[in-house]
């Protein structure tokens, strides 16, 4: 979790302005959160929370990479859902399979009202990644509680 907070900004940052999820932020979070997860799973034996969460974490990988070879989702974003759904998993795997759906209904929650008060045009672009980040925040924070 920390490390996601670290980056969210810069990567909120460059999604915004141009609509990419740079490498730098998105692939480190991956390999670490695993290692975190398994250094968990060997102190306090939680072999089956490892489990789900890199299940979900390939689950939406592959579903990712799916919708991206139909061009509607960038790489950026799927390397970043794969690692927060990895995070999440821990927790509850249900909310990492959810995080997905989340964070497109965030985004078209965005898109409608900015179009409907004229902060953004019919037919415009979104930037993702601030709302794949929306979607997370809220998850952990339902996990957490």
């Amino acid at each position: 979790m920390a490390y996601f907070g670290a980056v969210a900004v810069p990567l909120i940052t460059t999604d915004i302005r141009e609509h990419r999820l740079p490498n730098k932020y998105t692939l480190p979070a991956i390999p670490l959160t695993a290692v975190s997860w398994l250094a968990l799973a060997v102190m306090s034996n939680r072999w089956v929370d490892l489990a789900v969460a890199v299940g979900v974490a390939v689950i939406v990988f592959a579903v990712g990479l799916g919708v991206n070879r139909t061009g509607y989702l960038g790489m950026g974003d799927v390397k970043l859902f794969t690692g927060l759904a990895l995070m999440l998993g821990w927790f509850i795997g249900l909310f990492a399979l959810l995080l997905p759906l989340l964070a497109v209904v965030i985004a078209v929650a965005h898109y409608l009202i900015g179009v409907a008060v004229g902060r953004l045009r019919r037919g415009g672009s979104l930037a993702l990644g601030p709302h794949i980040f929306a979607g997370a925040v809220l998850l952990s924070g339902l996990a957490l509680i």
